[in-house]
């Protein structure tokens, strides 16, 4: 199966009146995190493993498997479980009960993929540079939390000043 066709982005026709809304959690990292559903399903098998060679790191790493799983292990985790969850539940509930996508902090990074706003391999991208500006934060202000407020830049050349700019944290 090609990486194309590891999201089922359509909400089919629902034959009955069941809605369902799914709404994700920000990062909340269990120790073996779906691991359980890696044994069990193929298609978490294809998510999980397109995920470590994306984001460069060992499969196994995305179970949380150590005791104290540093930060990039952390934010790494929850994408492919969470994409791995919805597609279990595309498959387990009832064609087009679902209704509704959202999230919560990192969740929203979720639904969007989800409602296939933003495909996987763009998010994980997304992800890997996050994480790599997370940890610089981190470095700079141990415990601070960052929030960026963006703006459309007025031109193309402020667009890359700015960048050049974030660049530099």
């Amino acid at each position: 199966m090609g990486a194309e066709n590891i999201i089922k982005p359509e909400i089919k026709e629902n034959s009955s009146n069941n809605k369902i809304a799914v709404l994700w959690n920000g990062q909340t990292p269990q120790k073996g995190m779906g691991k359980q559903l890696y044994d069990a399903s193929p298609i978490a098998q294809e998510i999980y493993n397109m995920t470590a060679a994306t984001l460069g790191v060992q499969r196994e790493s995305l179970h949380l498997n150590q005791e104290n799983p540093d930060t990039q292990d952390v934010q790494y985790a929850n994408a492919p479980y969470n994409i791995a969850t919805w597609r279990h539940l595309q498959d387990l509930l009832p064609t087009g009960s679902i209704q509704t996508l959202g999230g919560h902090s990192f969740g929203e990074a979720t639904a969007c993929v989800a409602s296939g706003a933003i495909e996987y391999g763009d998010f994980l991208s997304f992800l890997k540079t996050r994480t790599e500006l997370m940890w610089h934060v981190n470095q700079l202000n141990p415990g601070a939390l960052m929030a960026l407020s963006v703006r459309r830049s007025k031109s193309a050349e402020e667009a890359n000043e700015k960048e050049m700019a974030f660049k530099d944290l």
